[in-house]
């Protein structure tokens, strides 16, 4: 039981990772290969409805421990290697959209490379959230759960709106980490999995739930996509639950210790095979561009991360020892932190 409960986590986000590059994966064919608007909804919505509030609550579970700390200690530890890998991914991703601005569906302005601190590129964004839920979190300590998790619903019901797409999914999801966060010691203290039965009827109740709320356009009411989202989460915890305890799904485990660098790369991996087989004339077929994608968008970042650090750059991914605070009051520095998984 205790090797479940330490290693469901990383299943959890292992499984979010290969769902948000299949999502960004048919996004992009669906730009250049537009779906039926039926089948779009129905290849994404399940999945796209839990795929980032199940990151986000996973990781809240494990705030409790960072925000316990005082603050130049949660500094370096929690979100310095997070600053780290947002300044470099940020110039990274600026970089090969400028020179690949021809082939991409959405041109980069040139000035927005300045603003990245406040105006982070799309794909960083969970990064730029992370560093505010984290401090948020700290600042309300504290307080009673209830008073975080209820304003941040209201966020979910009433995000911004509006260009900045950062703040717009950060206003939105602030709500399932702040959730982990108040539900850490109940989850993390279950004895209890799921068996089988109550697995899987979870996961079709969800299913028919969101098809059925996706289809009659019940979404576009925020307490039904909360309830919505909620349920998702709670389905897949449950699977993930379920697979650890059976010792199952370890390509998953595994998985779960690098969507880091999944997440940093596989939109320019994605973009970069889908054109190329379009262009060539060598596939066409949504479904099977899709399924390209979405494999080459898992495996190259793991091999380029591992080829990194083997050729002795792993500073692409990890942040140096340089990018630390000092030692205080003659004691050794913390030892540094591998930056925290995404998505």
């Amino acid at each position: 039981m205790a090797e479940a409960r330490i290693v469901w986590p990383d299943l959890a986000k292992g499984l979010s990772i290969i769902l948000v590059v299949y999502g960004h994966a048919v996004m992009g064919v669906n730009a250049d290969v537009p779906l039926d608007p039926w089948l779009f909804d129905t290849v994404m919505k399940p999945f796209s409805q839990f795929r980032m509030p199940l990151f986000f609550f996973v990781t809240g579970l494990f705030a409790a421990r960072s925000v316990r700390r005082d603050w130049a200690t949660f500094a370096d530890r929690t979100l310095l290697h997070l600053v780290y890998v947002f300044l470099v991914w940020n110039v990274l991703q600026y970089g090969a959209r400028f020179a690949f601005a021809a082939y991409a569906n959405h041109p980069i302005d040139a000035v927005r490379i300045v603003l990245f601190p406040f105006w982070p590129i799309n794909i960083t964004w969970f990064i730029w959230a992370l560093v505010i839920y984290y401090v948020l979190v700290k600042l309300t300590s504290r307080l009673p759960a209830a008073l975080v998790v209820a304003p941040a619903a209201v966020l979910f019901a009433a995000p911004y709106e509006g260009y900045h797409y950062a703040l717009a999914q950060t206003t939105q999801f602030f709500v399932f980490f702040a959730l982990g966060h108040a539900c850490s010691g109940f989850v993390l203290g279950l004895e209890r999995r799921p068996g089988w039965p109550a697995v899987l009827a979870g996961l079709a109740g969800y299913l028919v739930l969101c098809l059925t709320a996706t289809h009659l356009g019940f979404l576009a009411y925020p307490l039904v996509e909360l309830v919505v989202r909620c349920l998702g989460v709670a389905a897949v915890l449950a699977l993930c639950m379920r697979l650890a305890a059976g010792g199952q799904a370890g390509f998953l485990v595994r998985l779960g210790g690098y969507t880091l660098p999944i997440f940093v790369m596989h939109t320019l991996v994605t973009a970069a095979l889908r054109e190329a087989l379009l262009r060539l004339g060598l596939v066409s077929q949504p479904a099977i561009l899709i399924l390209l994608a979405t494999t080459a968008g898992i495996g190259v970042p793991l091999l380029f991360h591992h080829l990194m650090r083997r050729l002795g750059f792993p500073w692409l991914f990890e942040r140096p020892a340089w990018f630390r605070l000092p030692a205080r009051d003659g004691q050794g520095a913390p030892p540094i932190a591998a930056a925290p998984a995404g998505p």
